[in-house]
């Protein structure tokens, strides 16, 4: 039997339910994290829960969970589940109120966290992907619930036979799908420069801080449409597997259409930093 969390309550999962009256369900006026386990760590777990609370104090939400509440949570459920590795998926409501685009005053927020097993930190995965046009809100550095231009986006790459999308915006890369995008030319690594059209990344701020470490050559700045065809590799960091490599954009195989050195070698830090700074259940 499978268990989630929702306000208060660990429930199975086929007895919860959520309010119809849950403004996440009615306006998409929720936030969520989605942080990964590996082996029974829980990978960068601060970080997530800060981001949350950050967003939520952002968009005005009450009673915000703190990091402490989230991470006993979190344990628990893993117990109940006997969960070591998947993903960790922590939904925040603004709360649940009858239906008005004006929330009542120091409405609660609510809480839903539940564990998805699948595979995480997979090495050699490589993915194809199709640039779109960014048509998303201005909040897009919110780690929003409200992710209909992301999900028509997605669903039009996946029916071309790509696996994810990489969002341009006046030329410009922006980010993928649910992660941020990396290129290496002539031994360089570039990211796009922290902005409020990107999600400021969990996973893209350890690996920059890793590549530092190493003294890697990096720089952050803008990346054109050009630069991203041109590349030699191209990798996302994302929580569920640190780094993976995309080896086609738009059909076009970048480099040797394979996972490249610098992108191997990427990955094998991120998951060799996972014992630090970790939270172990």
């Amino acid at each position: 039997m499978r268990y989630i969390y929702l306000d208060g309550q660990f429930l199975p999962q086929h007895l919860s339910f959520v309010s119809t009256n849950d403004r996440s369900y009615q306006f998409g006026d929720g936030l969520y994290e989605v942080v990964c386990a590996y082996e029974g760590v829980l990978i960068d777990f601060d970080a997530h829960a800060h981001r949350l609370g950050r967003n939520g104090k952002e968009l005005s939400f009450h009673k915000i969970p703190s990091r402490d509440h989230l991470l006993r949570i979190t344990k628990r459920l893993m117990r109940l589940n006997g969960f070591h590795s998947g993903l960790v998926y922590i939904q925040l409501s603004r709360g649940v109120a009858p239906r008005s685009h004006v929330a009542p005053h120091s409405l609660a927020a609510s809480l839903f966290i539940e564990l998805q097993h699948r595979p995480v930190m997979q090495r050699g995965r490589t993915i194809c992907a199709l640039t779109h046009m960014d048509n998303r809100s201005q909040l897009p550095h919110l780690k929003a619930t409200s992710l209909l231009p992301n999900i028509h986006a997605k669903h039009k790459a996946v029916a071309g036979g790509h696996d994810d999308i990489i969002y341009i915006h006046e030329g410009q890369v922006q980010e993928a799908g649910s992660s941020n995008v990396f290129i290496v030319k002539e031994g360089v690594i570039k990211t796009p420069p922290a902005s409020s059209r990107l999600v400021p990344g969990v996973s893209r701020e350890r690996l920059i801080a890793l590549i530092k470490a190493q003294d890697l050559p990096f720089v952050e700045e803008v990346i054109s449409s050009e630069e991203l065809l041109h590349a030699d590799e191209v990798c996302i960091s994302h929580s569920s597997n640190g780094v993976s490599g995309v080896v086609r954009v738009n059909d076009i195989a970048i480099g040797a259409g394979a996972i490249g050195e610098m992108t191997s070698h990427l990955f094998n830090m991120y998951l060799n930093s996972i014992g630090c700074a970790r939270d172990i259940l």
